[in-house]
């Protein structure tokens, strides 16, 4: 079952990864990553860790632009994975992109 659940989480995260990569205009000029997709066992619901690339963003702004796409990528999921339910998704920052951001930042400075 564990083998099963982790195929479905790997096919999850590839589909939102390919629809926000569609819809990639709508986060400009930051770029959006798919860290993980957890899917619940009964199916029903999804938790999606989204990671920023880019310029600070407003996260308030951003929750608000992924909910506008969330019906529309629960769509695509059921319409690929045809699952007997389609699961609910939430989105969840993922901070560790910003982190590895700052780091990152802090080694070119020690470079210099």
């Amino acid at each position: 079952m564990i083998d099963r659940m982790d195929r479905v989480n790997s096919e999850v995260q590839i589909i939102v990864s390919q629809f926000l990569n569609l819809h990639r205009d709508q986060f400009l000029p930051n770029i959006l990553t798919v860290t993980r997709a957890e899917v619940s066992r009964d199916l029903q619901h999804a938790k999606i860790w989204v990671g920023v690339i880019g310029k600070d963003i407003n996260e308030d702004e951003l929750r608000t632009k992924l909910e506008r796409l969330r019906r529309d990528l629960q769509s695509e999921i059921n319409r690929k994975l045809a699952f007997k339910f389609t699961p609910i998704i939430e989105f969840v920052l993922d901070k560790s992109c910003e982190y590895s951001e700052k780091i990152d930042q802090i080694l070119k400075k020690l470079e210099k």
